[in-house]
């Protein structure tokens, strides 16, 4: 199976791989999940060919869950988390879902919606995949769209943290529960960052042309895009523009 993006997140994970249902209801007391079932249903009708995801996510990527599981609510189970502090000593509260009353978690396949926007966010997301790791799951796919600490993977000064290496440290430590987790990013600066996660977490790197935003439309990467377009709708004719419209 070839990793590749067509389009963009949504149609990432709506590809399809080879695989097994090997769930079964004894796992959890002979209790089958109504999701469990629909699975098994779905498979005896179209083929075991699509994989299954149980979809957990952090706070701010609960409304994608919900769109992503609305494309197709027999592959995504999506699993709302508690993402809660302690009043006291404002340390984290995390309940993974997904787990109680009948546990998803154990040998599916778990996509983890994440988004590190902050130190604390990072924090928080890292607890709770620590955790994930070592509740048994079959497969784990990591989904950080942009990676903001990428473009600090150098340093040109002695002292200075390349938060870069720091954090895809952090990720590639992760329990180890079989296979390495997948860190899927459509932005990481540079190809060399993804050298810098290894072991336990590897980097799919994937590019989406379509979702340019506004601002970028009078910059060069518009003409490159325009460029492809072209490409495709007519192989034998490509009309290169200047990125500079100042020369014509």
């Amino acid at each position: 199976y070839q990793r590749r993006v067509r389009g963009f997140a949504v149609n990432v994970f709506m590809e399809a791989r080879p695989t097994k249902l090997q769930r079964t209801s004894a796992e959890d007391g002979g209790r089958a999940s109504p999701w469990s079932q629909r699975r098994v249903q779905a498979a005896s009708e179209d083929g075991p060919n699509k994989l299954s995801y149980v979809v957990l996510a952090y706070s701010t990527c609960h409304e994608f869950a919900i769109r992503l599981q609305s494309t197709d609510p027999v592959r995504f189970n999506y699993c709302e988390s508690k993402w809660e502090t302690f009043s006291d000593s404002q340390m984290d509260h995390i309940v993974l879902g997904g787990v109680a009353p009948v546990n998803l978690i154990r040998g599916s396949h778990i996509l983890f919606l994440a988004d590190f926007h902050s130190n604390s966010a990072i924090l928080s997301q890292l607890h709770a995949l620590t955790a994930l790791c070592e509740s048994f799951p079959k497969t784990v796919t990591i989904s950080i769209p942009y990676f903001p600490m990428a473009t600090m993977e150098r340093i040109t000064q002695e002292g200075v943290v390349a938060t870069a290496n720091t954090v895809a440290r952090m990720l590639s430590t992760l329990p180890n529960f079989g296979p390495p987790a997948r860190v899927m990013t459509f932005d990481l600066h540079t190809l060399q960052n993804r050298f810098y996660f290894h072991t336990n977490a590897l980097a799919t790197l994937h590019l989406s042309l379509i979702h340019i935003s506004e601002p970028t439309r009078l910059l060069s990467i518009s003409y490159a895009v325009f460029c492809l377009k072209k490409k495709k709708q007519r192989s034998h004719q490509t009309h290169i523009q200047s990125a500079d419209r100042n020369k014509n």
